[in-house]
């Protein structure tokens, strides 16, 4: 059973490729909508996957109060890292991009410095926007393209379309990413450090494998 048939929006990010001869390796870093009991995900199904992970909720406490309780492994780790959006306007507009690094970035540098030493999964409702755009972030930090990033980052599209939802959601839009990570190469200012660290979790390229692969 593939996992992303049964998790909404669900997918570990192995395999991704980095320009310079390296790639994410499998069970590092993973992107999700909401593990939700209701929306029956069981911990289960995660179980072994990524032992030990981080399971950082972008989501806001209003949120996670109307969704009800998570459904996670039980040697898993919750962090919650609210972010609100809705005052920046759906979609974000790039010139509302400043105040967005604000809240952002914080958040980012905190999740990469975490990934360096436990596998990550990043988390907002539908894991679309706010996890999207923290994703795209972190993959920029790795060094993956930007053609990559994108690619993953409308990704989100074709996932979420094999699920129905008690509300509709808008699709995402790669060109809203493609001027944030413009504009994140230009002002994310990571320490040297965070980004050395996450690093490290890379391996070279020449020892990936189908398990790596992504999927």
């Amino acid at each position: 059973m593939q996992i992303s048939n049964v998790i909404p929006n669900f997918r570990d990010l192995a395999g991704l490729p980095t320009v310079s001869a390296t790639f994410v390796p499998q069970g590092r870093l993973a992107r999700t909508a909401a593990l939700l009991q209701a929306r029956a995900v069981r911990s289960a199904l995660l179980r072994g996957r990524m032992p030990g992970a981080i399971y950082f909720d972008l989501r806001t406490d209003a949120e996670i109060e109307y969704h009800g309780p998570l459904d996670l492994p039980g040697d898993w780790t919750y962090r919650h890292c609210p972010i609100f959006d809705a005052d920046l306007g759906h979609p974000v507009e790039q010139d509302r991009f400043d105040e967005m690094l604000r809240r952002y970035r914080p958040v980012v540098l905190e999740i990469a410095e975490a990934a360096a030493t436990s596998p990550v999964v990043v988390s907002c409702s539908l894991g679309k926007d706010r996890t999207g755009f923290v994703v795209a972030a972190l993959l920029h930090m790795l060094d993956v393209s930007r053609e990559l990033i994108l690619h993953d980052y409308e990704l989100s599209n074709e996932c979420l379309a094999r699920f129905r939802f008690d509300r509709p959601y808008s699709l995402v839009e790669a060109d809203r990413c493609a001027a944030w990570l413009d504009f994140l190469s230009d002002n994310l200012d990571a320490p040297s450090a965070t980004v050395a660290g996450l690093r490290d979790i890379l391996r070279p390229y020449h020892c990936l494998d189908s398990s790596d692969a992504p999927g």
